[in-house]
Formats: C-alpha cells, sequence, structure tokens
C-alpha cells in the first residue's frame, strides 16, 4: 500500500509506504521496499507459509495414511490385489489421490509413487509406478 505524503525535507517529494506486516507507516529506503525492515518480511513470508501449509495438512495427513496402507500391502513385492472392503477397514480412502496414470492400458490412481487399479471382479491391484 501507499500513502502520498509532501514531506518537505530538503526539498524532495518522499512517498511512505505501509508495511503488510506491522501496519506501520514508513519511507521506503529503495525503490522496490515493501516492509518496514527484513525482521518484519521474514515473519510475513512465515506466517504465509505456516497458513499455507495448515490448510495442506488435512490433506497430505489422508494421502499419508493411504500411502502407508498401500505400503504394508505391498511389503517386498512388485504387486497384491485386496478386496475393497479390506482396504476400507484399514482406513483407505479412495477419495484421495495425487494423480492418474494408464498403466498396462489401464487407468490407475496414484499415490505418490504406489498406484492401485480396479480389477474386473472388483477388487483391488495394488503396485509400484516408479
Amino acid at each position: 500500500m501507499y500513502i502520498c505524503t509532501y514531506i518537505l525535507l530538503r526539498k524532495t517529494y518522499k512517498m511512505q509506504r505501509i508495511c503488510p506486516y506491522t501496519n506501520q507507516t514508513f519511507i521506503p529506503k529503495r525503490s522496490n521496499q515493501k516492509f518496514l525492515n527484513s525482521e518484519s518480511r521474514i515473519a510475513y513470508h512465515n506466517a504465509m507459509a505456516k497458513k499455507e501449509r495448515r490448510n495442506k495438512l488435512p490433506i497430505f495427513k489422508v494421502l499419508k495414511n493411504n500411502y502407508n496402507i498401500l505400503i504394508s500391502n505391498l511389503n517386498s513385492k512388485s504387486e497384491v490385489v485386496r478386496s475393497k472392503e479390506f482396504l476400507r477397514g484399514a482406513g483407505f480412502n479412495f477419495n484421495q489421490m495425487t494423480s492418474f496414470h494408464q498403466i498396462e492400458g489401464t487407468n490407475t490412481a496414484v499415490i505418490f509413487d504406489l498406484g492401485y487399479q480396479k480389477t474386473e471382479k472388483g477388487n483391488y491391484r495394488i503396485l509400484k509406478c516408479g
């Protein structure tokens, strides 16, 4: 935000700005200065990053839980078949995944590097994608 004021210091025009973090007015030392000082700049960006992490946390918890369920079922195998009821009973949420891929001509829901495909019998094939 900018506040235009006339300050008669050596007959120059000074533009005041408002710090987005502290809401204090200041006269910038550089033309692109937005914050009162470096502490305000760092605190502002830390607060914004914390807010963004807090917003993503519920989704990440579900993804992490799904990933742990898939990895615990795979053990050291490259693929395994489990029923939908088994996965639901373990706490798996079928609504959250990171992406979709075509693997062997079948749509595969992927969570990080693990995928699951619905088979013809209604079970789910869990496999490593990467």
